[in-house]
This record gives structure tokens, sequence and C-alpha cells, in this order.
């Protein structure tokens, strides 16, 4: 999903210009604090409505919301993307072709997990690279950083805490790239998208190369930490 955002950062520096998408000014430290606590309540509000979803049970809901959020955004972003070089009409009908496959392949259940998993990375990334190629660098560096605090503390005491609780419900089609040992919610993968697209349009190649190993390194690390601690309560239950 970096590879993919990273391309897409590139193919933008070349046609357009970035045009702020946050609804403060994000070039300045006020401004980007309050795009931080817009983003925050926007998560707040969400983790909310997921939770009050999932304990009521109403699939049909979560599939319907899930499934408009990811066709607009993905039309949207396809559109902007392909404008740039391609008809107006043109783009509309390729973007609306690709909006329903990704956002039918990441709600289905019935379509095959690598299918599922190649349509989220190409979706995180599409995402990403809009977010970072838009978004001034003060405030995605507040932004990610607030998100980063909010999601530590919202495992534990936040709406985060109850989502978990239902994360063994099969019916509920998993939002992000799963695997036999490796899950990855599909926001984690946008903002590691995000990241180093905003590095890379805003500074250098060879910054945004640092941040994707510098990336890369912590991914690794959280994985290897989680590892070890199922390991330990594994051995605590035995």
């Amino acid at each position: 999903s970096i590879t993919i955002a990273s391309l897409l950062t590139a193919y933008l520096s070349r046609a357009t210009e970035p045009i702020e998408i946050v609804p403060f000014e994000g070039s300045s430290g006020p401004g980007a604090f309050m795009n931080a606590i817009y983003f925050m309540i926007l998560t707040l509000f969400g983790g909310f409505l997921i939770l009050l979803i999932l304990r009521y049970d109403m699939k049909l809901l979560f599939k319907l919301i899930f499934g408009f959020s990811l066709f607009l955004s993905s039309f949207i972003l396809s559109l902007y993307m392909m404008i740039f070089f391609l008809p107006a009409y043109h783009s509309m009908i390729l973007s609306i072709t690709l909006a329903i496959a990704l956002s039918t392949s990441v709600i289905s259940k019935r379509v095959p997990n690598f299918i599922r998993n190649l349509s989220v990375i190409l979706l995180s990334g599409e995402v990403g690279s809009f977010m970072g190629f838009n978004i001034p660098p003060i405030s995605t560096f507040i932004i990610l950083s607030v998100l980063a605090l909010y999601d530590v503390i919202s495992v534990k005491k936040g709406p985060l805490k109850g989502i978990v609780e239902f994360l063994d419900d099969q019916t509920y089609p998993f939002i992000g790239y799963s695997s036999s040992r490796v899950s990855i919610g599909m926001g984690d993968l946008v903002f590691y998208s995000m990241f180093v697209s905003n590095v890379m349009a805003y500074f250098s190649f060879l910054a945004a190369s640092f941040t994707f190993f510098g990336l890369l390194i912590g991914i690794v690390i959280s994985f290897l930490l989680l590892e070890n601690c199922l390991l330990y309560t594994s051995d605590a239950a035995d």
C-alpha cells in the first residue's frame, strides 16, 4: 500500500498542485492542532457507531455503511487520479467500475481472501496518497501523532476496547488485510501510506525512503512484541 501510494504521489506531483482538504489552515501550529482534533472527533464518532452496530448485531446496516463509504471514497479518489490524463466521460466510467469492484471485494465474504486483500491494499494506497499529498506536513505529523496516542488509550478505555470484543464474530467482514498470521486494519494501512506520501510530496524521495524503512522496522517490532505477548498469555493459561 505504501508503494502504491508513493507511485500515485509521484504522479500527482507532476500532474497538479496540492489542495488543502483539512477544515483549518494546516500550515500553522494552531490550525494543525485543530485539524488533529477534527480527525479525532471523526474517529470517536466512527468508533462508537461501529460499536453500536456490533452490539445490536445490525449486519445489514454495517455492510450498507461500509459499502457506501468504500464506494464513495474509491469513486471520488479514482476520478481525482484519472481526470488529469483521461477525458471526463472515460474517467467517470472507469472510476465507477473501479469503485464497484473495490468496495464489493472488501465487503463481500464470498470473494477470495487474496482478492479482498489486494483490494484493501489498492484502496489504502489510494486514500493514503490523496491525504498525504493534500494535507500540509505539520498537520500530517500532528494528526498522526494524536491518532496514535488515541489508539493506545482507546484500546483500553475507549470504543476500540468494545470493538475488539466482537472481533471473533466471523459473520462480520474484516475491513483490512488479513492472513493466517497477520491482520492489519485498513486505517493503519492508510496512515502508513499517508505518512510516506506526505514526506515524498513535501520533502524528498530520500527522506521518504528513510520514512518507509522506519515504518517497516516499527511494524516488525510491533508484530514481534505481539507474538511474544500471545505466547506469554498462552503459557500463563496452561
